[in-house]
């Protein structure tokens, strides 16, 4: 079974998981298999979320999902992914079934981005002309609404309104924000499963303190070890010979999403009183316009992806969107304005981080720079604070979900008090509020800061932000602090000492060539801010002290073949990929010959799954491979760095959400996964928006 009209993506090509609920760090669940049947359905970090599917076929019983009730499964004979959607395709002599999870994760419309509903559609026919009895069930235990293995107390009811029934379940015993942490589920708030009254379908809901008794009843199947509690969804569809569909919705009320600044907030759906019930009246009332206007935006972004550099990047394109987005969370702060916090996942699940909304950037600025806008607003709010005493910028904001002060790169005195070590980093503990206190406190230690890093950052993605809006409004409050981190590139960016930079997995690293490049163009980047600001005279003094480092770093760095990781070492190199804003921001401060020359090296440093981010090590990053690919006109060149992430996604062996830190020669992945940083796969989409440049 294919889309009409479409491309079924996945029969011959491979992801390691597959997006089924995905909507923020706590609503990110996945499919670590191919098939719907073959494993239990994950958090994004591991932890197991079962949902199990079956179909009755006039009586008998057909497992669809999860690993759990039924022992005959039909088979499963597609898959389709699109940036919305995820759908499974079964069938048998008797029956087709199609099974379709949709997050409405569309960027031009924040009340929907924000809004934490998927729909879950099924389609039967019956495939041998004759009628046949159809019904389907639904379950998902407890686990859902607890942190951890152990089976808590947990309360549930089934309610019916005059067009939907639902049933919800959650803790009985609730402390909203209770704890702070990286690979971590959410203990508090409600789940929900939502069945709309729908034409010649019955249905009933069930929230159960037993669940495999009641699935067990219906399936008339074994009961195994006790799942604690659960919620039940039953539809019987009746007679079936023509195609008839019938579709449910599962939703999530955190009820507190942020601790922000010492106010603790509502996600943004919530934040003018509406309720969990409010929500899901509109979404059902809503569902054809939003499932049509997610066919369209997939089919526009399926198209462009691959009119410009393929099936590949299509592929890798559509299996970042949901990711990167749900890997966020939007809320409004108390002036009314958004803000959008991603959780650096798999890194101490860090709040806020600059040098994860760097590599996020492109995704954001091309479809809603005030999303992007959502991310630096809280930099620059910590960045005021008595405790920030730097002249450089912060790193975050804090740990997820509490966005209380930087806890990134702390002093000793940081991490201990009273000389009891503080048990935070790995754990799920809260750190202190560190927005309270004073300058005199000194929490952190400046060797594990990224100083030249966040600033360059900072200054490019609001150039950025203005290039892409026509206007400077953004920036305007910000000018004096943007002009602060310009001047410490300008003292210490042309030949950075030992610091850390973005890939600080690969530790200190001093004369940074790439990272020298970061500051030229955060130099650069604040004159132009300033040209569009109307303060010419000022912005030409930037223009061109970053010309004269331009100058400078061409002439130290450029070597026959390629540019080197360290000024000290001209055999190493290493990936440039801070490059590709001299092209975006029309900067003009390189040659296009040393853009084009780096890529002829990265060519000739190729392994299967890619180019290994420097020559110390064979591993990659996803993100700065594909901003590479941006570096060049070659579309061949272009198309070989984005097929081997493709590759890599159709061979790896570790079934994790789409990891951006990988090994090159065997596919293994490191550590990371289902990070925002997979929004600068659509770099090279955003290049051919803001330079109209193209590939040839």
């Amino acid at each position: 079974m294919k889309r009409t009209g479409g491309r079924s993506m996945i029969l011959n090509q491979q992801v390691p998981s597959l997006p089924i609920i995905v909507h923020h760090p706590y609503l990110s669940l996945w499919l670590p298999a191919k098939e719907l049947y073959g494993a239990c359905i994950e958090h994004w970090c591991g932890l197991k979320r079962s949902i199990n599917g079956h179909i009755l076929i006039d009586g008998k019983v057909y497992r669809f999902m999860g690993v759990e009730g039924g022992k005959d499964v039909i088979e499963q004979v597609g898959i389709d992914l699109t940036p919305t959607s995820t759908s499974f395709y079964f069938e048998n002599e008797q029956i087709s079934l199609e099974v379709k999870f949709t997050s409405p994760l569309l960027l031009d419309d924040l009340e929907l981005l924000s809004r934490p509903c998927t729909y879950v559609c099924f389609k039967v026919t019956s495939k041998d002309d004759q009628v046949h009895d159809i019904q389907i069930v639904i379950d998902m235990n407890q686990s859902h609404v607890q942190n951890g293995e152990s089976l808590k107390p947990v309360i549930g009811e089934t309610l019916t309104y005059e067009t939907y029934q639902l049933g919800f379940l959650g803790q009985v015993q609730q402390n909203l924000l209770a704890h702070s942490g990286d690979g971590v589920g959410i203990d508090w708030g409600y789940l929900y499963m939502v069945l709309p009254n729908q034409e010649d379908v019955k249905g009933k809901i069930d929230s159960t303190q037993h669940l495999n008794e009641v699935r067990s009843k219906i399936l008339n199947c074994e009961a195994k070890e006790d799942q604690g509690a659960g919620i039940v969804l039953h539809i019987d569809l009746g007679k079936v010979r023509e195609e008839k569909e019938v579709y449910s919705l599962i939703t999530y009320d955190e009820m507190l999403a942020i601790m922000y600044f010492n106010r603790a907030l509502p996600p943004y759906w919530a934040r003018d009183g509406k309720t969990i019930i409010d929500v899901i009246a509109k979404a059902l009332d809503e569902k054809e316009e939003v499932l049509s206007r997610c066919k369209t935006f997939d089919k526009q972004l399926e198209d462009e992806t691959d009119k410009l550099l393929g099936e590949s990047y299509r592929v890798i394109c559509t299996l970042a969107y949901r990711q990167t987005i749900a890997a966020h969370q939007l809320i409004e702060d108390e002036k009314g304005e958004v803000i959008f916090l991603s959780k650096e996942c798999c890194s101490n699940g860090c709040i806020g981080t600059v040098d994860v909304s760097y590599p996020s950037s492109p995704l954001f600025l091309l479809y809603n720079t005030e999303l992007l806008k959502g991310m630096l607003r809280p930099i620059f709010r910590f960045e005021a604070l008595p405790i920030w005493p730097f002249k450089y910028a912060p790193h975050d904001v804090g740990r997820y979900p509490y966005a209380t002060g930087q806890v990134y790169g702390l002093s000793e005195e940081g991490k201990y008090i009273q000389g009891k070590e503080r048990i935070i980093e790995g754990g799920i503990g809260i750190y202190p509020n560190y927005t309270h206190y004073p300058k005199e406190k000194m929490i952190y230690d400046e060797h594990y800061q990224m100083p030249i890093e966040e600033c360059g950052n900072m200054l490019i993605l609001c150039a950025a932000i203005c290039k892409c809006e026509g206007h400077t409004e953004f920036v305007k409050p910000y000018i004096e602090v943007l002009e602060k981190w310009a001047n410490y590139l300008v003292s210490y960016g042309i030949d950075p000492g030992e610091q850390l930079c973005t890939d600080d997995f690969a530790g200190h690293l001093a004369h940074n060539v790439n990272l020298s490049l970061k500051a030229i163009i955060g130099v650069a980047s604040f004159g132009v801010l300033l040209d569009e600001a109307g303060e010419k005279k000022k912005a030409n003094q930037y223009k061109v002290v970053a010309k004269q480092m331009s100058k400078e770093w061409t002439d130290r760095a450029r070597g026959k073949k390629h540019t080197p990781l360290s000024f000290t070492e001209p055999e190493s190199w290493s990936l440039k990929y801070n490059l590709v804003w001299d092209e975006l921001l029309e900067l003009n401060l390189f040659d296009e010959k040393v853009k084009e020359q780096e890529v002829e090296w990265y060519m000739s440093k190729m392994g299967p799954y890619g180019v290994p981010l420097d020559s110390r090590v064979t591993y990659t990053k996803s993100d700065w491979s594909v901003w590479c690919a941006a570096l060049t006109t070659d579309r061949s060149k272009a198309q070989k760095m984005v097929d081997a992430v493709a590759r890599f996604l159709d061979e790896t062996p570790d079934k994790v959400p789409f990891t951006d830190w990988y090994e090159t020669v065997t596919g293994v992945h490191h550590l990371f996964r289902n990070r925002t940083v997979q929004g600068g796969l659509f770099l090279p989409l955003l290049r051919k928006y803001i330079s109209k440049k193209t590939y040839e």
